[in-house]
This record gives C-alpha cells, structure tokens and sequence, in this order.
C-alpha cells in the first residue's frame, strides 16, 4: 500500500504543472512551494521566475496535523444522476475508477479516517438525521432541488466557517462559489472529488461528415469567430433536415437538423447571458428572468424548435435518437458532456460546441449547468464536529486535483473521446464559461417546468407563463433572502 501510495505521489508531482484547469478561475491561486497557504503577489511573481522550481511542486491542503483513529466519514449521495465518486473498491485499470480508489486510500491513511459513501440515498435520509440532530452524517452530496431547500430551511452550515475548508484553493470551483455565494455565505458548492458537475454541463454535439456534404459552415470557426449564435444555428438546422423515405411525413427513420431534449430551453435562456434569479450588489436574490434577451432568445430559439420538419424530440424518440445520431441523420444534438462518452465507437467523427450566443456582440458565450441532474457538497448543521467534515473534503478535494481530474480530463474525456484538437478547445471555454443559476437551483416561480412545458406543448406565450407564476415567485425570493439574512444574522 505505501508503495503505491508513494508512487501516486510522485505521478501527481510530475503531472501537477501540465494539468488543465476545467472550470478554474483565472484568480486560482498559483501552486505554492510546499507551504498549506496560497502563495501572496510577491510570492508568486518569484516563483514564476523559476520554470524548475514550478515543474515540481504543487499546492498542498492546509489540513490538521492529526490523525482521526479509523473514525467514520459517512456523506449521503442523493440526486437525480448516478452516483460513483466512491465506488472504486480496487484497482481495475480504468483510469477514473483507479484514481478515485488511490485518491480515498491516500486520505483514509494521511488522517486515519474511513470514508463510507451512502450513494442513492434519499433526500429525507439527509434532512430527517439534521432535523433530528443525528450526528452520524459528516456531510451530504445532494441534488440541487433538495439541497436549496435545505439551505433555505437552515439544515446547512456555512461552508465559508468550516474549519480546515478553503474554497479560494483551485481544487473547489470557483465559478461555482462566484454564482453561489450570497452575503458571504456558501451553503454548498462543487469541486474536484466529483466528476458530476462536469458531467451535467450542457454542450452540443455535431456531425462532421454532415458539415462536410453539405457545405456547412465550419462550427469551430464560428464559435472562434463569434458567429455561432441561435440565429445561425436555426439556418443550419433547416438546410439538411428532409423526409429521406418519403412517406410524406417526418419521422425517426428521417434526417433533422436538430436533436433536442426539453431542457434545452434552460440552456439556450443560460447562453443569452441572463439568469432565472441574479444576486444583486446588496447580496440578495433578484428574479430577472423577464428581459429583452430572454425573450428574443425565446422567440428566435423556438422558430426552430418548434418546427417538427427540422427538429426531432429526445423525450419522444429517446429510444433510436443515439442510433439517428450515429448515422448521420441528425446534425446537432443537445446534451450534456456525459454524452461525449456514449459516441466512443461512432464511425463519423463528431465534434463539441458550446451553446449558441444570442448575437455576434455578445461579450462571450455562457454554459448552464444541469439543474436536474448537479448535485453539491454540503455540512449538515447538526454537525458535532465540522472541522472533520471539512478536513476530509478539503483532503479528498485537493488530492483529487492532481488524480481524479487528470483522469477524468486527459485521459478519459480528451484522450479517449474526443476525436479533434479542437473540441478540446471547445471543452476548455465549455468548462471556463459555466454559469451556476441559483435561481433555477431553487426553482423559483417553477419557472424551470415553465419553461420546459411551453416547449413540450410547443407555447409561444412566454410572457403569459411568466407573469402567471411572477408573484409565486418573487414571495419565494422573500423567504430565500430572508433565510440568507438570519443565517448572517446568526453568525
């Protein structure tokens, strides 16, 4: 075991200066050299001095100098998705499940801890043991619906109080703590020891040889040159889209611009720039999901969408809608990076795009992140002890760093997946542009099925949706901002 351990060690000091940063911010603290705190101006001004000195060492984890004596790290797991950042019991040789299992044996035996995962768990599991004041659960990794209800209900604490945990590290991801935080307070975030995040960040597939035959514009260029917007993307979608067996009418057996799943309008309401609900320069929440980009977005958006002829729904054809994908019958097809994975054996290449912007001028394109699908790390209140629910995140968050996301990234997502140089480009500004809509984290209004429903009954009426459920929503936003003021009220 030692010796494997050492080994790792010595694989992540060699990696450290080579690994991308997937959804760091450009403020991430520069690696340090050896000390637990991030390196000040100064430091790093030196250290960039010395390209030696930077290839080999890495940011360490502040952590205690302890060790816990086999106590029992138990988080509940529970969300919409699968969950396996814990379930590596060996090493397999798959690169993701391997590092996941060196990366839980490194921090079992660097604080003599073990970490028991609850995975599938349901959300009551978690409230009813805080509720009860049971201090048998460390902490949580529940989905995003439940654990905003959470928050709300004082279930959590204040992830910027918890001893041992440093949120600034890039290890934890910032665009996350930037989207979440509110009034200073962070009830739950995202990092590293999880690959979920990743997994539910929208994107777009294409078909390659589809451009080719048809002598589309090249979609890497666009997006290079801030012209791939929803208007473009609508006018490419109609040009290939056709009735191939000519029965007269559209159907899975014939080839359409634009495979499309419900939530799509999430995304596309994301890539305008805009949010559900935005935290204000007073640290509250604000509804402004009514605005002029948000309904030219809607109105440009579903002109396409809506159109059977040129547009194919996931829901309705969920069972052929990878095989029509796959044989070069379908264009664009809207999921998530997890889809990246299924298209392994796929003859045609296929490349990655992030969602459209709404016109050319717009300041950069902007990537939602699944509501249904994310969950987020969290301390339940009920905590005897926070400082060891934050030693052990802070120590799995760090090592999974330079293990988990390496593996994850390079040698599983761009190393086995994807086919070009330039879908990794696309990754990285995918990964660097995510935004984390707190808004439709708490489902504000219900505007999350709102939206969703215009698009499964094909509704043009944004407005009529929206104004029935504003005042719905803007009392919600009361109790969220009031439930934010007590927390810091209360320290």
């Amino acid at each position: 075991m030692k010796t494997r351990i050492a080994s790792m060690i010595l694989a992540s000091l060699l990696l450290s200066a080579s690994l991308i940063a997937c959804g760091e911010s450009a403020s991430s603290p520069a690696p340090s050299s050896g000390g637990a705190a991030a390196p000040s101006a100064g430091d790093a001004a030196d250290e960039a001095e010395s390209t030696a000195e930077e290839t080999t060492t890495q940011l360490m984890p502040d952590l205690p100098d302890e060790n816990y004596g086999g106590r029992e790290f138990i988080i509940v797991e529970s969300g919409n998705w699968t969950f396996d950042d814990f379930d590596a019991v060996e090493e397999t040789g798959e690169p993701i499940n391997d590092a996941k299992y060196r990366r839980q044996v490194a921090v079992e035996e660097k604080l003599g801890v073990k970490i028991t995962a609850l995975p599938g768990s349901a959300p009551r599991t978690f409230s009813t043991a805080v509720t009860a004041g049971d201090q048998s659960i460390t902490a949580g990794m529940i989905g995003t619906y439940d654990v905003s209800s959470f928050a709300q209900k004082g279930l959590l604490m204040n992830l910027n109080k918890v001893p041992w945990l440093d949120l600034t590290k890039p290890w934890w991801d910032q665009k996350a703590n930037e989207d979440l935080s509110m009034k200073g307070i962070m009830f739950y975030t995202t990092g590293d020891f999880t690959k979920l995040t990743n997994d539910c960040t929208y994107c777009i597939l294409f078909n390659k040889t589809m451009i080719k035959d048809y002598g589309l514009d090249n979609p890497y260029d666009l997006v290079n040159d801030s012209k791939w917007t929803i208007e473009k993307m609508g006018t490419m979608v109609r040009t290939i889209s056709k009735d191939v067996n000519g029965d007269g009418k559209m159907g899975d057996e014939d080839m359409y611009g634009w495979l499309v799943w419900d939530d799509s309008f999430l995304g596309m309401t994301t890539a305008t720039g805009e949010k559900c609900c935005t935290i204000n320069e007073n640290g509250e929440l604000e509804l402004t999901l009514n605005t002029p980009r948000v309904l030219k977005e809607f109105e440009t958006y579903s002109a396409f969408a809506y159109d059977e002829s040129c547009s194919l729904s996931i829901s309705a054809f969920s069972d052929v809608v990878n095989q029509i994908f796959q044989e070069d019958r379908g264009l664009f097809y809207g999921r998530y990076i997890l889809a990246v994975s299924w298209f392994r054996d796929m003859q045609t290449d296929f490349g990655i795009l992030p969602y459209p912007k709404l016109e050319e001028t717009q300041d950069k394109y902007y990537i939602n992140v699944h509501p249904y699908g994310t969950s987020f790390f969290c301390v339940p209140i009920s905590s005897a002890d926070p400082g060891f629910a934050g030693a052990v995140m802070e120590a799995l968050s760090a090592e999974s760093h330079y293990t988990l996301k390496p593996a994850y990234y390079e040698t599983t997502l761009v190393g086995k997946y994807v086919r070009d140089d330039e879908s990794r480009a696309m990754l990285d500004l995918i990964f660097a542009n995510r935004v984390f809509d707190i808004g439709f984290y708490y489902q504000v209004g219900g505007y999350n099925e709102g939206i969703m429903n215009l698009w499964r009954g094909k509704k043009t009426d944004f407005m009529s949706m929206y104004t029935k459920a504003e005042g719905r929503a803007l009392t919600q936003i009361d109790k969220i901002n009031a439930a934010f003021a007590e927390a810091l009220a209360n320290g």
